[in-house]
């Protein structure tokens, strides 16, 4: 399974939030309260991720995290 808001996948207990393994959330999407973090916050913190890791071109970061994003169930009616 994937993350249902950023397509992060959920393999191990530690990555689903709040380390509850029926959540479709993964840590990384929730804050610390437990509420859900905004498609912006989302659509940054991805982009950020994949500049970061595989040394994308920020404006291209972007454009590949809404398209993955455009295609997961939290994001797929905005």
């Amino acid at each position: 399974p994937a993350c249902a808001s950023c397509g992060m996948p959920l393999e191990k207990p530690r990555d689903h939030a709040v380390k509850d393994q029926e959540s479709v959330y993964c840590r990384h999407c929730i804050h610390s309260d437990g509420s859900h973090k905004t498609y912006k916050e989302i659509l940054e913190e991805t982009a950020a991720y994949f500049v970061h890791s595989q040394g994308l071109d920020p404006q291209a970061a972007r454009k590949m995290t809404q398209a993955i994003l455009s295609q997961l169930p939290a994001w797929r009616d905005r």
